[in-house]
């Protein structure tokens, strides 16, 4: 059972990265894939897929949504100070006080 399960994951990533390539600009199946990829247990890929579109919403001036997606990434992987700097600039763009 675990492994049909597995195997319909890795089906979905496969199909989503050709979307992808088809549409690179594509945040929103940039985002399944990464949610995909924490399915699967590819834990560092997803890190960085969700650092990428954190950054894509940071160029547009979408800070809370950057903020949601780079605390994704963080989370994922907590040693990620990449992720971790950009949360304290995003929540400093934001007006946000954040206790440590």
């Amino acid at each position: 059972m675990k492994d049909i399960k597995s195997e319909n994951i890795v089906s979905k990533i496969n199909e989503l990265q050709k979307q992808i390539k088809e549409n690179p600009n594509d945040i929103l199946l940039q985002d399944k894939l990464g949610n995909l990829l924490i399915e699967n247990h590819q834990f560092l890929e997803a890190a960085k897929l969700f650092a990428k579109i954190a950054n894509f919403y940071s160029n547009k001036v979408v800070h809370l949504k950057a903020l949601t997606v780079c605390s994704k990434a963080s989370y994922i992987e907590s040693l990620n100070q990449e992720a971790i700097k950009k949360i304290e600039e995003l929540y400093s763009l934001l007006g946000i006080s954040r206790s440590k």
